[in-house]
């Protein structure tokens, strides 16, 4: 099992490297059935790390709000209330996982993931998700969008994937998973099989408070991911 997320994540490592890309009555929460309305039937044949992402992805089409990120005014209640999501489905991995981390972490950052896909110079896609794509539109409208006080207008969910999964690559890293992660990364980009977009700052910066949340947790399991962006955006505003 280790060998097998440490491989999934390094595919997905691929794409978070190289794709360097009034509210005042703003609801407070969002009723959920916990009744999943659609089930994809490959969950059942795959590991239970898996089969929680899958989990986790129903529970964001089906309980999350979708983001009010463009539709209402950019402001400090927006930023709080979207960081709230993100809380919720921190929290609920958690859930999931039974309280471990490092599988909250991993499922958050495929539950999260913005890319359908990895596309090799060679003219190959390697699928990231099995989903429709009536449910992966349905699912990513419902990923919070705005994480810092800098987001631009085309909003700020694929950072997502940035945090969670530089978060999970850290919480490993006392085993041979952040080796292998890069060295698969490094790999494939220097063979120019993995096709190449513009190099973002703000993946890197959003990597690195990913990582920042994985050594806080080490010293305070209930620390929240909006806590981490909370200070950035506090120093940076």
């Amino acid at each position: 099992m280790g060998a097998f997320k440490r491989i999934y994540t390094g595919l997905i490592t691929v794409v978070l490297c190289t794709a360097c890309s009034s509210t005042s009555s703003l609801p407070t929460s969002t009723p959920c059935s916990n009744r999943y309305d659609s089930f994809d039937i490959t969950a059942l044949f795959l590991p239970a790390i898996m089969s929680e992402s899958y989990a986790l992805r129903e529970y964001i089409r089906n309980c999350m709000p979708h983001t009010l990120f463009g539709r209402v005014a950019f402001n400090d209640d927006l930023l709080k209330y979207e960081l709230h999501t993100v809380d919720q489905i921190y929290l609920h991995a958690l859930r999931l996982t039974n309280g471990d981390y490092a599988d909250a972490l991993f499922i958050c950052t495929l539950g999260t993931l913005t890319h359908k896909n990895i596309p090799f110079s060679f003219g190959i896609r390697f699928p990231l998700t099995t989903e429709s794509d009536s449910l992966y539109i349905e699912r990513t409208v419902r990923l919070p969008h705005m994480v810092f006080c800098d987001t631009p207008a085309y909003g700020d969910a694929d950072k997502l994937q940035h945090f969670f999964g530089s978060a999970y690559a850290t919480i490993t890293a006392d085993g041979d998973a952040l080796p292998d992660v890069f060295g698969i990364v490094v790999e494939l980009s220097e063979s120019g099989f993995v096709e190449q977009e513009n190099y973002d700052s703000r993946d890197v910066r959003t990597n690195r408070l990913g990582q920042l949340f994985a050594q806080r947790l080490h010293e305070n399991p209930d620390i929240l991911p909006s806590q981490i962006f909370g200070e950035w955006n506090e120093q940076h505003n």
